[in-house]
């Protein structure tokens, strides 16, 4: 990902799953940093229709 201040490429600093907590949807998640500018981005990108099984807690 091009850094939208300097566009020089940004580095990766982290990438995980994240989901939203209403439907289930899993997310690819990734932040990139760009050191020049300490500008930061992050995208989300579904995952083609995996979601979280329905848990239902005890009480």
């Amino acid at each position: 990902m091009k850094c939208p201040v300097c566009q020089q490429e940004m580095s990766v600093w982290k990438t995980d799953t994240s989901h939203n907590s209403k439907t289930g949807q899993l997310y690819d998640r990734t932040l990139y940093h760009c050191t020049q500018d300490d500008t930061w981005a992050k995208t989300e990108i579904p995952k083609s229709s995996k979601t979280l099984p329905n848990v239902v807690a005890a009480r």
